[in-house]
């Protein structure tokens, strides 16, 4: 895998990546780590805006056209629509 989006949850592990020469080359989204979002109320509304700026940075890098695996996937298990395939 060689993602251009990597997404840290949580400062320790910020901190031990801080060096990391391979992500150097990487867009690096930071946040809160998801259980400190379901403790605290405003680390939650936190994460939740930050999976919004993945969801939006993806979409910038996705070419037009092309389906997510998401969407692949449920276009493979939907049924078919009035008997037309």
């Amino acid at each position: 895998m060689d993602p251009d989006i990597v997404m840290i949850l949580g400062r320790v592990v910020e901190k031990a990546l801080k060096a990391d020469a391979i992500l150097a080359s990487k867009r690096v989204l930071v946040t809160v780590h998801s259980a400190a979002a379901m403790r605290c109320p405003w680390m939650g509304r936190r994460f939740r805006r930050d999976l919004k700026t993945l969801k939006r940075a993806l979409a910038r890098e996705r070419p037009p056209g092309r389906r997510s695996q998401a969407d692949a996937a449920s276009a493979l298990h939907a049924p078919a629509l009035h008997g037309k395939r």
